[in-house]
């Protein structure tokens, strides 16, 4: 099943933005602090995920008040106390810094790790389900340039949210950028490719220095 690439980016762009407005109204004078498409290439889906400063330090202190439990493996810990005396760990042990650190873009411990409606959810079936028949019937090559191209779609309706002043409607923490990633890369794979449709510096930076231009675009 065949789509247009327009047709594609148009609707993602839309869904997107009237997922941020909706946002806007709920969060009100909380400090967003990111915003991300979180893809699943493969079957052709995107979530819209976003955090807030407040819930990410709420986040970091619940673990350090309460750390998780390590998993536990039978097995491996008898032959560690073979060869040791000290102690086991039994949870993960993380300073406040670097909870906040782990928490930034993991977009599935986010205070709204999927907002899409069932509206949205519905009207974007259609390209779920063009990508994931490309994919299962080609495969091997063709697969990996339908990635590549889903991607790097996602990535320039991200850049055009920033660019038409989108999240102008929110208070931005200092640091607030945003993010696209692909459920099975690493988040520095991620970067590389989305710096190179944004720009090397955070969306913050970059409305901060149109703010001080009297521009509101990018």
């Amino acid at each position: 099943m065949l789509f247009s690439w327009l047709g594609f980016r148009t609707n993602l762009y839309r869904l997107a933005n009237e997922s941020l407005v909706d946002l806007a109204k709920e969060i009100g004078d909380e400090e967003l602090c990111g915003f991300a498409f979180d893809c699943n290439a493969d079957y052709g889906q995107i979530f819209f995920a976003a955090n807030t400063t407040e819930y990410m330090r709420f986040w970091a202190q619940e673990k350090v008040e309460n750390p998780p439990e390590l998993t536990r493996l039978p097995e491996l810990e008898e032959m560690i106390r073979q060869y040791s005396d000290k102690p086991l760990d039994t949870h993960i042990v993380r300073s406040f810094d670097e909870w906040v650190q782990r928490v930034q873009w993991s977009t599935g411990d986010w205070k709204y790790p999927q907002m899409n409606t069932f509206e949205s959810l519905k009207i974007w079936s259609t390209y779920e389900s063009a990508v994931s028949e490309w994919n299962m019937f080609c495969g091997g090559v063709f697969s990996g340039y339908m990635k590549f191209r889903f991607m790097n779609a996602a990535c320039r309706v991200m850049r055009k949210l920033a660019q038409n002043g989108v999240f102008n409607q929110f208070k931005l923490a200092p640091a607030f950028d945003v993010f696209v990633s692909d459920h099975d890369e690493c988040d520095e794979d991620a970067w590389k490719r989305l710096r190179r449709f944004i720009g090397p510096q955070s969306i913050a930076h970059n409305n901060a220095i149109n703010r001080s231009r009297g521009t509101g675009r990018l």
